[in-house]
C-alpha cells in the first residue's frame, strides 16, 4: 500500500509540476499508412531515454520514452499500439466506481505488455480506476488506424468522431475549452490532418508547427511512428533536419536496454537500424 501510494504522488508531481503543458500528441490512418506523431515539451534541461523491453512469455516487445522510466510520458509495442499522455490544464476529479479495483501502478507499461489493440486497451482499462489520471489524457492508436482518447472518466472512439485523425494538446475534449483559451496547436494539427495526405512529411510539418522555442518550456524531442511498420522516426530540440529512424524490431532483439536520446544524435552513435 505504502509503494502504490508514494508512485502516485510522484506520477501526480510529475503531471501537476513538471512543465510538460504543451505536448501535442496526433494520428491518422488512410488504411495503407497509420502515423502517430508526438511532441514532448518540458524543461530543455531535462535528460531523455528510450527503455527497450524485449517480450517473454505472452507479453510484448515494448519501447518506452521520457524522463523517468518508472513514470514514462509513452510508448509503442511490436503490435503496433501506441500510447502517449497529455497534461491536462485543470485537474478532472475521478469517479471512482467502488466495484473496480484502483489500478495499483502506472498503466503505459502494462498497456503495452498485453495489448495489441485499441479494442484491447479499453477492456484492459475498463476494468480499474485509473487513480492517477486526474490531470492526464491519453491517446492510444493501433496499426488498423483505430484510435482512443482516454481519460480516468472517459473515453472518446474513432467511432465517435467518425474520422481517421485525432490531435490531442492540453484540454479535455470531452468538457470543451470553456474557460480556456482556444489551443493553437490543437487547432494547426487538426486543420492540417483535415486537408492533407497521412505521409512521414505531412507529420514532420506539423511536429514543426506546433513545437515549443521557449527557454523554460521547449520540445525536447519528437516522434513519428510507423505503427504498421514497427518504426518511429526521432527527433530533438525542434530540429527537424536530423532525423534517425529506429527499427524496433532490430532493438529488441539486443534485450532490456535504455538509451539516452541525446546520444543518439552524436556521430560515433553505435545504435544499429538508425539512419539520417
Amino acid at each position: 500500500m505504502y509503494n502504490f501510494k508514494l508512485l502516485r504522488l510522484l506520477a501526480l508531481a510529475f503531471f501537476l509540476c513538471t512543465p510538460t503543458f504543451a505536448c501535442t500528441v496526433f494520428t491518422a490512418s488512410d488504411g495503407r499508412t497509420t502515423l502517430v506523431g508526438n511532441n514532448e515539451d518540458s524543461s530543455p534541461s531535462l535528460k531523455t531515454f528510450l527503455w527497450f523491453y524485449p517480450g517473454k512469455k505472452q507479453k510484448n516487445g515494448f519501447v518506452t520514452w521520457g524522463v523517468k522510466e518508472k513514470l514514462p510520458e509513452g510508448g509503442m509495442n511490436d503490435k503496433g499500439l501506441f500510447w502517449d499522455a497529455a497534461a491536462l490544464m485543470q485537474e478532472i476529479p475521478i469517479k471512482r466506481d467502488a466495484a473496480k479495483p484502483d489500478f495499483e501502478g502506472y498503466f503505459v507499461n502494462k498497456a503495452l505488455a498485453e495489448c495489441a489493440t485499441v479494442d484491447e486497451v479499453i477492456r484492459l482499462v475498463k476494468r480499474f480506476n485509473l487513480v492517477w489520471q486526474e490531470r492526464a489524457q491519453v491517446l492510444v492508436a493501433d496499426a488498423s488506424g483505430d484510435y482512443a482518447l482516454i481519460h480516468a472518466n472517459y473515453i472518446i472512439r474513432k467511432s465517435d468522431q467518425r474520422r481517421n485523425y485525432q490531435a490531442v494538446t492540453n484540454f479535455s475534449l470531452h468538457y470543451g475549452t470553456a474557460n480556456q483559451e482556444p489551443c493553437q496547436r490543437y487547432n494547426t494539427a487538426e486543420m492540417l490532418l483535415g486537408k492533407n495526405l497521412v505521409s512521414v512529411p505531412l507529420f514532420k510539418e506539423i511536429l514543426s508547427k506546433t513545437a515549443q522555442r521557449a527557454i523554460d518550456n521547449a520540445t525536447i524531442y519528437s516522434q513519428i511512428a510507423d505503427l504498421k511498420n514497427g518504426r518511429f522516426y526521432l527527433y530533438q530540440h525542434h530540429d527537424f533536419e536530423e532525423e534517425l529512424v529506429i527499427s524496433l524490431a532490430y532493438e529488441l532483439k539486443k534485450g532490456k536496454h535504455q538509451t539516452e536520446i541525446k546520444k543518439l544524435f552524436k556521430a560515433d552513435r553505435k545504435i544499429s537500424g538508425t539512419r539520417s
